[in-house]
């Protein structure tokens, strides 16, 4: 199984992101998500063992190091495939997500549906618990 809870395709680097502390609480703390966050007015067209996937781009996020299954994360397959239409051509400069620590999280696009490129690999780090994850700047256009 794989936690993942927010992914964000932004169009800027520096959209901030809702937490929260605990898995039952209210959330604390929130801040909107930038309007940049592409996936918050997406449709889901794709879903591939991924339960919840409306919490991965709802803006609402647990605190870096909280549990992964949680009533703020989306735990699906380990072969898992969201795919999430933009409704039109958009540029991306930065992906973010916020996912369990030790798994790889492949993020692939698309100009048509058909033809995929991997343009990020989220890679796993050393800290335990739900992990944010920001890209290198990227220049891509994505549907």
């Amino acid at each position: 199984m794989v936690a993942l809870l927010i992914a964000a395709i932004l169009t800027q680097a520096d959209a901030s992101v809702a937490t929260t502390s605990t898995p039952d609480a209210q959330p604390v703390g929130l801040v909107p998500l930038a309007s940049a966050n592409l996936l918050r007015t997406a449709t889901v067209t794709r879903n591939v063992g991924a339960p919840n996937v409306s919490r991965m781009a709802d803006g609402t996020a647990p605190v870096d190091g909280d549990a992964w299954d949680t009533a703020w994360t989306a735990v699906f397959a380990a072969n898992g495939v969201i795919e999430w239409d933009l409704g039109a051509l958009k540029h991306v400069e930065v992906l973010r997500i916020q996912a369990d620590n030790n798994d790889f999280y492949h993020v692939a696009t698309s100009v048509d549906g058909q033809t995929w490129t991997r343009v990020w690999t989220g890679r796993p780090v050393g800290v335990p618990g739900m992990q944010t994850r920001t890209s290198e700047p990227l220049e891509v256009t994505a549907r």
